[in-house]
């Protein structure tokens, strides 16, 4: 007889010591930014095709959709049976309470199927909870030396510190530079513009794209002032011809993207009450804000000596609908969520570069930067060394 062999290791002790392994590797680590989403309407769309029942009535409601020949989502009283079968089939499926991000790759594919699943929505002006967006703080902490602006004169505006900020941040600076390249007067391409500018506010980091557009002046400081609203290149992205503001909101309506972003404004910088008790936090109000921009619904300062800001339209001629004009008008130009969160992300950006306290969490890092040297990461063991280590005690073992 051979010598007797030592029992194996039990199932559990071999799973552990893979998963160390596994952690030690890096496959830990945080997944893609779409995964962390709680139900994003693609995952959403790949559960309901594993489904037969599922998968058969949202491929009869994008029949629907396409056969409508407008990206405007249909009303009960309008569809059909098929399709408002297939609409009460979906009811319970993960589809129904699936969401966007604001900065997720494939947003048109997402807002596509959003607005797939929920054909009858109401585009009521101030519904609550209509937004297709999932409200996720995806904002990683400023990190910026502000020794750097040392090359400005000491009495520079704040407006052209934020500027060089993002000059001195390469993709911040590689962003800007896109959109001024085609908003610039002489070389304006309106729909590129939108584009550009849509690039930048979503791609940029929130505290470069806000710093930019909500950088406070004095108001005497006309420069500064025109610096700040030329952020946006009226001139080239909004209108040359001043349109009704209705039908500025049905050019919107009719395309999936601004629409899902009017919808996120009217739910997180709405007044809920005569006391303008806001819905949501002012954070979410200036991330819905700013979505805005580079959409038919662009908002943008109204002049380089105030902060009170409007929407590129007018009212005139809106016959039996004035009063709904006016009020979708007020909803930005007499919006006190708005106003409030706007006054307060300025007040902020001029306590920062003043060096008073502030209770923003970007804010410490930035002030911490300038006197304390960023902490050294703990030293990691080497992953060939956790290996080999992980080898000795499994032959032991074994």
């Amino acid at each position: 007889m051979g010598p007797s062999r030592s029992p194996r290791p039990p199932p559990l002790v071999l799973l552990l010591l893979v998963l160390s392994l596994w952690l030690a590797l890096g496959a830990g680590d945080s997944p893609p930014t779409e995964s962390r989403f709680v139900n994003s309407c693609i995952h959403a769309r790949k559960k309901c095709q594993a489904d037969p029942a599922c998968k058969a009535a949202f491929h009869q409601l994008e029949s629907c959709t396409s056969s409508a020949g407008t990206a405007l989502a249909l009303e009960e009283s309008t569809m059909s049976a098929d399709c408002l079968q297939a609409t009460q089939q979906l009811r319970n499926s993960s589809l129904m309470g699936c969401t966007c991000h604001l900065r997720m790759k494939h947003k048109a594919t997402c807002l596509k199927i959003y607005w797939t699943v929920h054909p009858a929505r109401s585009l009521g002006d101030y519904e609550l909870d209509v937004s297709p967006y999932e409200d996720t703080v995806t904002s990683k902490p400023w990190k910026v030396n502000l020794s750097k602006l040392s090359m400005l004169k000491p009495d520079s505006d704040l407006c052209l510190k934020f500027a060089m900020i993002c000059t001195l941040n390469d993709k911040c600076d590689r962003l800007r530079k896109a959109y001024a390249e085609v908003c610039s007067g002489f070389r304006c391409q309106r729909q590129l513009c939108l584009a550009q500018l849509r690039a930048f506010f979503e791609k940029a980091a929130e505290p470069h794209a806000q710093g930019l557009l909500l950088c406070p002046c004095r108001p005497e400081d006309v420069s500064c002032g025109e610096r700040r609203r030329n952020t946006i290149a009226p001139s080239c992205a909004l209108p040359s011809v001043v349109p009704n503001c209705l039908d500025l909101r049905s050019f919107c309506r009719a395309d999936p993207l601004c629409r899902s972003r009017l919808l996120d404004f009217q739910t997180h910088c709405h007044p809920m009450d005569v006391l303008g008790t806001c819905a949501t936090e002012q954070s979410r109000c200036l991330r819905a804000y700013l979505g805005l921009i580079g959409t038919a619904m662009t908002p943008n300062f109204i002049s380089k000596v105030n902060t009170s800001v409007a929407l590129s339209c007018t009212c005139r001629g809106s016959g039996n609908l004035q009063e709904e004009c006016e009020q979708l008008e007020k909803s930005f130009s007499q919006n006190p969520c708005l106003m409030e969160a706007i006054a307060a992300k300025m007040s902020f950006h001029r306590r920062l570069f003043a060096q008073d306290p502030v209770d923003d969490p970007t804010a410490s890092v930035i002030q911490q930067q300038k006197n304390n040297p960023a902490p050294r990461p703990q030293p990691r063991l080497p992953v060939l060394s956790v290996f080999i280590l992980t080898l000795l005690l499994l032959q032991t073992l074994w």
